[in-house]
């Protein structure tokens, strides 16, 4: 095994595994996930459903070859507010609403595998195995500024 070198990039991760381009895939709404791995110890994890996103952060650790991840606490929800689609006026824009939970602490294992020298994850979890590779539609500095641009990654960082 390489060894596995994550910080300052950013995952995609979806529940189907194109073996011929060696990436991940999901077309599929609420079904994919990014890990954004900030430096050596830090993450922040984006669950994009819909209009909605869900964000977590946490620490993690390379053991046994194996990425360990450590959820903080919190989450941040950005829900997007409906009621302007119902506005028969157009007058009301688009808006979200942006909440914070707390959960109880947990723990997630990213397995690494090779595909033609490329390294991806796997996550096992509930029977199900999702696929996770490098993003090539934003790489961290963008997604970052997404989150910021959204209002949410000040959030996040509390």
């Amino acid at each position: 095994m390489l060894p596995i070198e994550l910080s300052g990039t950013t995952y995609f991760f979806g529940p189907h595994f194109n073996e011929k381009n060696c990436e991940a895939l999901g077309e599929c709404d609420c079904c994919t996930l990014n890990f954004l791995f900030i430096d050596n110890e830090n993450f922040v994890m984006v669950c994009p459903c819909e209009s909605d996103e869900s964000l977590m952060r946490g620490t993690y650790k390379i053991l046994d070859n194996k990425v360990v991840l450590n959820y903080d606490t919190l989450q941040v929800d950005r829900d997007y507010s409906w009621e302007a689609d119902a506005d028969t006026t157009q007058t009301l824009k688009p808006e979200y609403v942006i909440t914070n939970k707390k959960y109880n602490v947990s723990t997630l294992t990213l397995e690494p595998s090779y595909c033609n020298g490329k390294l991806y994850f796997k996550i096992k979890a509930d029977g199900e195995i999702t696929y996770g590779t490098i993003d090539t539609q934003y790489s961290l500095n963008e997604r970052v500024q997404q989150l910021k641009d959204e209002g949410v990654w000040d959030e996040i960082q509390q």
